[in-house]
Formats: structure tokens, C-alpha cells, sequence
């Protein structure tokens, strides 16, 4: 499917043509795709950590175990082997929803660009917006040996040289953040940089919270008065989220003064917003405010998702996808024994570090019998493996198979606490199927 970017040629004056729109910018110029079969596909919180960067020794070792179940060791190859799917598949446009480093190395973003090369090349963007451990990220470091060694962090100049296609293609700026807007024939693109971070290099840790400053909120007010204007649908992609997806974790995740913003989403129904950074892959409706937001898990734990959001005149269709590398690997990398089989590996990654946090729960209360806390552990890897992977749309009959397992009667006794996180996980009261979405715009 042969496809062409296309900027406004002239402030204040837009011309839509359904058929045959070009964009324009130097990653050359090509045929639009029809309307009816417009893909894009999205990640988020890919967290890279360059392979330059560390030497599988001691201090690496000890950084791996605290990543809350990322793989940050193959995460290199992982992403080439999507660009290798991408440049088969040939999706429209890739998005990434922040937190593309690990913590804000730039020789890791370097990388990212070098990963990313073959797509501009097959004129297929790249659209980033940073999350909040990408700019000025005090815990930028190298790994060698047994020690940490402090480098160079990203930049707001260095996010836009090295990711640069959608702040090429961009229709609008905000001058006071990395914010901007692309236009894709019937739709406008929305992407919005949601993070606090200082505007010089840092010694401090990364700020989990976010908020939109005043001049973010107006700016964003003001292009959605536009768009719709301009009769197009925008859709809204930013690090953090709008709505509360989980009633025990969302401090740090919730957008500070999310309140401001969703009387917008209201106001100029926007039909949907993707975000990331609480790792969870979830569905939710606000039926108040008339929108979706869809939560995508991070491409670096289990099932290593990916959002797959075709576009058409009068529909929005989501599936993720839990993406195997395996056939796009090189025959090197399928020797390697982690890589042989890539989706068990990050599974028993992401499982076992769902173990640690019971162990570490049942520990803390003198509780260490053997008979005890590894059947609770075993429960609540698996439940943590389910919710965070979106895999959680539970029939009656699956989740009383759940509730008489060993586990659970076993986390009844001894972890009210553990408990009620597990059985939060078994029931989604808001969109059950946290995978897929339609939405008609008919209906808008």
C-alpha cells in the first residue's frame, strides 16, 4: 500500500481531499492510503537500555533486578525484529507513547534511531512523544563491571533530532513543550507531552507525576477548536493517563490535573486517548465525557504488545497484539537460548518478578514456610501476568477455577491485603475486553 506524508502549504488555509491527499517533508512524498485502510501501530514504554551501554556484569545485574519485570537485555533486538515486521506489513505509522529509553540515556535514543532507520527509509514515520523517565533523567547511566557510570542525558533538542518525523510532519507546535498535532486526512493526531521535567540536566530522579500547564491546556483547547473547524476527528496520545484505570495505583499515573483536561475531550468529543506508563494493558470508558482510553501495556514485559488502530471515514477499530519475534530474528540471535523462545522467557520474567513482590509482602510479615508462601506466590504471578496483559476478561466459571486454587484460600489466611489486589484483577465492572475496541462515529 503506497502511502504520501503532506504538510498545510499555507497557515489558515486547508484543503482536504480524500483521495490522492499528499503529505510532504523529507522523508519524501507518496500516495495516501485510502480511507478505509489507514493502520497505525503503537507502542509504549519500550524503555531501552543500549547494549553499548552495559556488559551483562555485576552493576547490570543489579539494575535488571529492579525493573519491575522489563527486559532490558534483549530489548535491542526485540525492537529490530519489529521494524522487520513493520517493513513487511508496511503499517502507516508507528507511535510511541514515551518512556522509549530506559532512563533517559542518549546514547540509548541514539540507538533508538539507528533501530528506526530502515522505517524512514520505507517512509514509514515514526510519531514520539517522551515519557517521563526520557528528558533530563538524573538516573542516566552505563553498566560495567560493578559500577554505574553517570552519562549523557536526553535533551528537549536531542528528543526532536533523533525522533524527529512527527515534529517534521507536525501541523502545529506548542512552544511550551514537545506537544504537537498531524493531520491524516479525516483525523487529527494529538500528541502530548505530559511530563515534568527540569529544562537543564539533572541530578534527581525521574518525576513519576504529570500535569498540562496552563499554556499546555490552551494550546490544546485552541487545536481542538480547530480540528473541529476543520470537520476532522482527533484522537489524543499522551505518557500519562486521564482516567483512573486501577483504585490502588494511580497516584503518579493520573494526569495532576486531569480534571482540566476531560471537560476538553468533552467539549470537542474526541472519541479517544492512548496513553501508557502504568505498564497495564486496559480498556476504559468514560461515558460521561463521551470517550475511550485505551492504557498499552509496556512493549517490554510479557506478550510484548502491540496496538494495532486502523482508521476509517466512520470507524476507530483497536486490537492488540502480543507480537513473537522469533522469525524475524537473525539465525544468530535464534541460537541464543533466551531468544529461542522470546515469549516463555519474558513471561517467566514478568512472573517471576510478580513472585517477588508476594515474597516480599509475606516476609515482611515473619511468614517464610515454604508451603505457604511459594503456592501464594505461584497465584499471584499469574494474576499479575494476566491483568497487566490485559488478559483478565474472566468467565463465572474461570474465575471460580481460580478462586479454589491453593493460592487463594492460602492468600484468604495469611494477605488480606494481596488478596484484594488479586480479586481486583478477576473483574473489570468498566470495558471487560481490555484487547479490543470498535467504535462507530456514526454514532458521535
Amino acid at each position: 500500500m503506497k502511502k504520501i506524508l503532506w504538510t498545510l502549504a499555507s497557515v489558515g488555509c486547508l484543503v482536504l481531499i480524500f483521495a490522492g491527499l499528499f503529505w510532504v517533508n523529507q522523508l519524501g512524498a507518496k500516495e495516501k492510503p485510502t480511507e478505509t485502510n489507514a493502520d497505525f501501530w503503537i507502542i509504549s514504554d519500550n524503555h531501552l537500555l543500549a547494549r553499548s551501554l552495559h556488559d551483562d556484569g555485576k552493576a547490570f545485574q543489579q539494575i535488571a533486578a529492579t525493573t519491575a519485570g522489563k527486559d532490558i537485555v534483549y530489548n535491542e533486538e526485540i525492537l529490530e525484529a519489529l521494524v522487520q515486521k513493520a517493513l513487511i506489513e508496511k503499517p502507516d505509522v508507528l507511535i510511541l507513547t514515551g518512556d522509549v529509553t530506559l532512563n533517559g540515556e542518549l546514547i540509548s535514543l541514539q540507538a533508538l534511531n539507528r533501530i528506526f532507520a530502515p522505517l524512514k527509509e520505507a517512509e514509514i514515520p515514526v510519531l514520539a512523544i517522551p515519557g517521563n523517565h526520557d528528558i533530563f533523567d538524573g538516573w542516566a547511566r552505563s553498566f560495567i563491571g560493578d559500577k554505574q557510570q553517570v552519562i549523557e542525558q536526553i535533551s528537549t533538542d536531542d528528543f526532536e533530532k533523533y525522533l524527529p518525523d512527527g515534529f517534521d510532519l507536525s501541523i502545529s507546535r506548542d512552544s511550551s513543550s514537545l506537544s504537537y498535532t498531524v493531520d491524516f486526512g479525516t483525523y487529527r493526531l494529538f500528541m502530548m507531552d505530559s511530563n515534568l521535567y527540569t529544562i537543564e540536566k539533572s541530578h534527581m530522579a525521574p518525576i513519576t507525576a504529570g500535569r498540562f500547564k496552563d499554556e499546555n491546556i490552551s494550546w490544546l483547547d485552541q487545536q481542538l477548536q480547530a480540528c473541529q473547524n476543520d470537520g476532522q476527528q482527533p484522537i489524543v496520545f499522551m505518557h500519562h493517563n486521564l482516567l483512573q484505570h486501577n483504585e490502588r495505583i494511580h497516584d503518579g499515573y493520573v494526569l495532576n490535573n486531569a480534571a482540566e483536561v476531560i471537560p476538553l475531550m468533552k467539549k470537542y468529543q474526541v472519541p479517544l486517548v492512548f496513553s501508557g506508563h502504568i505498564h497495564v494493558q486496559d480498556i476504559m470508558e468514560d461515558s460521561k465525557n463521551g470517550f475511550y482510553e485505551i492504557t498499552s501495556s509496556s512493549f517490554s514485559i510479557a506478550k510484548t504488545q502491540v496496538g494495532h488502530l486502523h482508521l476509517s471515514p466512520n470507524k476507530i477499530s483497536y486490537q492488540a497484539e502480543s507480537f513473537d519475534p522469533t522469525s524475524y530474528l537473525s539465525t544468530a540471535e535464534k541460537n541464543q537460548t533466551d531468544l529461542q523462545n522470546y515469549p516463555n522467557y519474558i513471561q517467566q520474567l514478568f512472573m517471576e518478578d510478580g513472585k517477588r513482590m508476594a515474597y516480599q509482602n509475606l516476609f515482611g510479615q515473619d511468614i517464610y514456610e515454604d508451603e505457604i508462601v511459594d503456592p501464594i506466590a505461584d497465584f499471584v504471578g499469574q494474576a499479575n501476568l494476566r491483568y497487566f496483559t490485559g488478559n483478565n476478561n474472566l468467565s463465572a466459571q474461570e474465575i471460580a477455577a481460580i478462586k479454589a486454587e491453593p493460592g487463594y484460600a492460602l492468600l484468604e489466611k495469611y494477605d488480606q491485603s494481596l488478596l484484594k489486589y488479586v480479586e481486583s484483577t478477576l473483574v473489570d465492572p468498566n470495558t471487560p475486553d481490555n484487547l479490543h475496541l470498535e467504535i462507530d462515529l456514526t454514532d458521535k
